[in-house]
């Protein structure tokens, strides 16, 4: 009889527990997102796309986010999230969920239509993936549900830009870079969050200790060049904040600091590749103030005339354009192929400029790029000409031969 009462208490134990459970719970104050309240908040956002739930994340989103500013310490009905997994799982909502709850309201994410797809071809498939991706970079702005949708797409998009400058730990950094390419189509309607998302990946892009982090941003930084409307001014922007950003951290090169370099160099090299036409207007302007430099640096008899010149910035300068220049004008046909002369006049100015013993490993390095520039056989054919006294009717020679 004793071993047959001892289930019987056990299973009284357990609905005392459960009660006290739901007691402990219900006593929780409904601002207060507990675990149970959060993932309720999950299966209502996966299955039915509730706005309902989609307005509570984002506020909750928004109060962690902005935790530090202390906008919500004198509202009462503030949303609260526990430290741990309740925390963990609302940042993961909100980074990967949200972004399809948008789209999908708004009409621009990728429909599965699994009752045609056993009739339909692969060449059907293949043009409706077309048809609804070119929708999708078309932009959402001319959705009927738009307007209604606009305030709290702003502020969605505005938190998680914020989120992306104020936090320090790089996994983070990446986890909301990640969330950023699904999250991609929503900034088209607002020009304002576009030109603040180019501002901050180039910030990461640059400042960022860890390699995975910039190689993440830079392609953000990409990402939204090609998705972006022409009349956005987005590429042009992004040319000329990447080169500049390149010049302000290449003025000092150590062995530390010159695979960071490199790096950029690269990055600058692949967005110059995107479209010629506007690339050609920036290099222009900047390879004209390289070859100002130099004039200024000629025509000034002072004994500093040649620190202008001299020094590492003006080396990554030239090295940066040798490799644009290399890669995207060696066609005759490219838009950068007539910058090529100037630039190795420019690299032969400069190699002239102080022909001392002191800077000879500095115009070693001027010679690499000017090499890198137009092809070897342009060097070596001036070096020829220059040994045989014909100067520079060897050099026109040369391009002549080139062209």
């Amino acid at each position: 009889l004793g071993a047959q009462d001892e289930p019987k208490e056990s299973t009284k134990k357990n609905k005392k527990k459960k009660k006290s459970k739901k007691k402990d719970e219900d006593e929780v104050p409904s601002n207060v997102l507990t675990l149970k309240r959060m993932k309720q908040l999950q299966s209502n956002l996966e299955t039915n796309h509730s706005i309902g739930a989609l307005r509570r994340l984002l506020r909750a989103f928004r109060t962690v986010v902005r935790a530090g500013e202390g906008q919500n310490e004198d509202d009462p009905n503030a949303p609260i999230v526990p430290p741990g997994r309740p925390m963990r799982l609302l940042l993961g909502l909100s980074l990967h969920q949200v972004p399809e709850a948008f789209l999908h309201h708004l009409g621009a994410r990728d429909e599965d239509d699994s009752d045609d797809s056993d009739d339909s071809d692969e060449d059907d498939e293949k043009r409706s993936a077309k048809e609804s991706k070119a929708a999708r970079h078309r932009g959402i702005k001319h959705h009927p549900r738009f307007m209604s949708f606009q305030p709290l797409l702003r502020s969605y998009l505005g938190n998680v830009l914020f989120y992306l400058t104020s936090t320090t730990d790089s996994q983070v950094k990446q986890a909301v870079l990640e969330s950023l390419e699904l999250c991609m189509p929503l900034f088209m309607p607002f020009k304002r969050l576009m030109m603040r998302l180019l501002k901050n990946c180039v910030q990461v892009w640059s400042s960022d200790a860890d390699e995975n982090t910039r190689i993440l941003a830079f392609l953000r930084i990409r990402q939204l060049v090609l998705q972006a409307p022409a009349h956005s001014g987005c590429l042009e922007t992004a040319l000329k904040n990447v080169y500049l950003t390149y010049v302000r951290h290449s003025k000092f090169t150590t062995a530390q600091s010159l695979p960071f370099i490199q790096f950029m160099a690269n990055c600058v090299v692949e967005l110059y590749s995107i479209e010629q036409v506007s690339s050609y207007q920036h290099a222009f302007v900047y390879v004209r103030q390289l070859a100002i430099h130099l004039r200024n640096a000629i025509t000034s008899k002072t004994k500093d005339s040649h620190a202008s010149v001299y020094n590492w910035q003006y080396v990554n300068c030239l090295r940066v354009w040798a490799k644009v220049l290399s890669t995207l004008g060696a066609d005759k046909n490219s838009e950068l192929f007539p910058l090529v002369y100037p630039f190795v006049q420019i690299c032969f100015g400069v190699l002239n400029l102080a022909p001392i013993t002191r800077f000879f490993p500095l115009r070693y390095r001027y010679h690499c790029c000017c090499c890198c520039g137009c092809g070897c056989c342009v060097v070596v054919c001036n070096d020829r000409e220059r040994a045989a006294g014909k100067g520079k009717q060897g050099l026109h020679q040369c391009f002549q031969d080139l062209h």
